[in-house]
């Protein structure tokens, strides 16, 4: 006698929804970590902005804070100290224009010898 062979199903309903659940947490888990990995991404980049790095050098002042370790936005901090380079030409000419130069108004006029003297004198239209 020949034995016939009923297919047996590979689990019970709790069994599959477990399953489904388990892999509907492992797909949420991704891409809560993706993320969170984006957030911080854009976190630094802003950081790099605010401290004035322009934007196609943030992603190297990233990388080389990320060397440093630590916390993020101190070790860009640190990246600046060390290579100010990364930092955009308008704000060094805005901090020289702020620190340099005669301001007028304000001019201390030095001790003039008599040729300078008279000079003035002739031309007092002149600024100096």
């Amino acid at each position: 006698m020949e034995e016939i062979q009923i297919p047996v199903e590979e689990g019970t309903a709790a069994e599959t929804e477990e399953k489904g659940l388990e892999e509907a947490f492992a797909a949420s888990e991704l891409a809560r970590n993706e993320a969170e990995a984006r957030a911080q991404a854009l976190e630094a980049r802003l950081c790099c902005l605010e401290l004035g790095v322009p934007a196609e050098n943030a992603a190297d002042v990233i990388a080389l804070a990320d060397r440093f370790g630590g916390e993020r936005g101190t070790a860009i901090a640190e990246v600046l100290e060390k290579y100010p380079f990364f930092r955009s030409n308008a704000e060094e000419k805005a901090v020289r224009t702020l620190n340099a130069g005669v301001h007028i108004g304000q001019s201390v006029s030095a001790p003039c010898s008599g040729v300078e003297e008279a000079f003035r004198r002739a031309n007092p239209d002149v600024r100096f």
